[in-house]
């Protein structure tokens, strides 16, 4: 579903205010590898195997307050991603922008994985993401609000199976 910018402010007949905060920077300067530091004594498994051998780039959004939000990532117009967090600068440069050694494997925080990635598949293939932040207490019931309206190419929630179905 591509939404352009006028459509954000009314999204869905609510009046929900995102505000554009930036192309997602990505640094790959100095990928790292971090799931070769996990001293894995409890023997978890790599999540579904894929990132064994996968470099993650930094991510940094430094214009982004410590309030609780949703935000979206925009490709060409695209949500691809919806999310929420209590601490949106903290959610970007550590949880996505960071990754863990931990998070690499299963139990681990695969969200972050993903998200990393992708970013770092985008910055290889030229392209850019866009980052959309609306700060709000009402953080979860935002993101199922949307989610449960919007479908998006990277949210495991929705797969498109929450699409408002016709009657």
């Amino acid at each position: 579903m591509k939404i352009d910018s006028n459509e954000y402010n009314t999204l869905l007949n609510m009046s929900i205010n995102f505000i554009y905060k930036g192309k997602l920077n990505i640094d790959c300067n100095d990928l790292k590898y971090p799931q070769q530091k996990y001293k894995n004594v409890k023997n978890h498994n790599l999540l579904n195997g894929i990132y064994m051998d996968t470099p993650f780039c930094k991510i940094k959004m430094t214009d982004l307050s410590k309030k609780s939000g949703v935000y979206l990532w925009v490709e060409e117009g695209e949500i691809i991603y919806i999310g929420e967090t209590n601490n949106l600068h903290r959610r970007f440069n550590s949880g996505y922008g960071q990754i863990s050694p931990r998070n690499c494997y299963v139990g681990g925080q695969n969200t972050n994985v993903k998200m990393n990635r992708i970013a770092l598949d985008h910055y290889m293939q030229g392209k850019t993401i866009d980052i959309y932040v609306c700060e709000t207490p009402y953080n979860k019931f935002l993101e199922k609000y949307l989610l449960d309206n919007i479908s998006t190419k990277y949210n495991v929630r929705n797969n498109g199976k929450n699409q408002k179905k016709k009657p």
